[in-house]
């Protein structure tokens, strides 16, 4: 069993994996994590009414944390303190959702800038959801 712990420039992660040795030199085995991220959203909009240049912006900046799942493999090699690893990983985040401010809004066709809010009954915001896979080297002290 090993506990790890990332950081990453727009977030982290810390996890827990166990595994079975298929070999003296070779392990599959199962992660569970706790992930960590940073989502930031710009969109700019330029539109020229009546021969003079209008634009802007709107943005959103939110966290997202939720739970992972994983399964993966890893081979020592045996003549180096290296090892080679596999690894895929199912994050949801659950605790906001994409869009709560950038797609419940409704545009006015005279000035694309001019916002009214709309309700949200359609369901049209959704909970992000990550897969990853990921090839690492590891070096062993």
């Amino acid at each position: 069993m090993a506990v790890a712990v990332e950081v990453g420039g727009d977030g982290y992660s810390i996890g827990i994996r166990t595994g079975y040795l298929v070999a003296s030199s070779s392990m599959i085995y199962a992660k569970v994590s706790y992930q960590m991220r940073n989502f930031e959203y710009e969109h700019s909009n330029s539109y020229v009414p009546d021969d003079e240049l209008v634009s802007g912006s709107l943005s959103q900046d939110e966290d997202f944390s939720g739970l992972g799942i994983g399964i993966g493999a890893e081979q020592q090699f045996e003549q180096i303190p290296l090892a080679l690893r596999v690894e895929a990983m199912l994050i949801e985040y659950d605790d906001e959702e994409v869009g709560d401010e950038m797609l419940n809004r409704t545009y006015d066709a005279d000035d694309p800038f001019k916002t009214v809010d709309i309700s949200d009954d359609e369901g049209s915001s959704a909970t992000p959801t990550e897969v990853n896979v990921n090839l690492q080297a590891v070096y062993r002290f």
